[in-house]
């Protein structure tokens, strides 16, 4: 029997056969597929140290994991009943790796991917400074990174941002010159 429209997503259908003077079966029932892909995960969060990674999904279905971005599935985490999963991760991921998870239901349905970065926890090049006589200060750092100059007391003399090429520089202000002898510190944070 063709069945328009289809059945889908567990719509119950039930047979009866009659014979030929009429007398009926019993009922046989089933249940068209579920073809419903699940929602993705969410709340991916890969720990600050980057051994675990914890995220939500429909409860009762599976989380995939691929955890170096080659399309093949390394890790798989049950979703509890609450919709909650979490996993270690053995070796720990950081540096911006990225994990993609996707949920797959009992039926075999998969999800859109979701992503996950690790954090980065490489601190930045050591900066430099150029030598110079006070009326401007300039060097290297990072790209796009933010520059603080502090003098032998520790106090912020001013904070600046490299460009894209990692170079930075800073003009005193004619009312506020630094005095001769100075010694300046340049710390920067990514």
């Amino acid at each position: 029997a063709t069945l328009n429209p289809p059945l889908s997503n567990g719509e119950n259908i039930t047979v009866i056969v009659r014979d030929g003077a009429g007398n009926p079966s019993g009922p046989a029932s089933n249940l068209a597929p579920d073809t419903t892909m699940p929602a993705p995960a969410g709340n991916l969060v890969i720990a600050p140290d980057g051994a675990s990674l914890t995220g939500t999904a429909e409860p009762g279905t599976t989380a995939h994991l691929d955890l170096d971005g080659d399309g093949i599935i390394d890790l798989s985490v049950p979703v509890d009943a609450n919709g909650d999963f979490t996993t270690p991760l053995s070796p720990p991921l950081t540096n911006g790796e990225r994990v993609t998870v996707t949920i797959t239901d009992a039926t075999g349905n998969d999800s859109d991917p979701a992503h996950a970065d690790a954090p980065d926890t490489t601190p930045p090049a050591t900066p430099t400074i150029a030598p110079s006589d006070g009326t401007s200060i300039s060097g290297t750092a990072d790209a796009d990174a933010t520059v603080v100059l502090t003098d032998a007391s520790n106090t912020v003399i001013a904070t600046v941002d490299a460009d894209g090429a990692g170079l930075w520089s800073y003009t005193p202000p004619s009312s506020a010159p630094l005095s001769n002898g100075i010694v300046g510190t340049a710390t920067v944070t990514d």
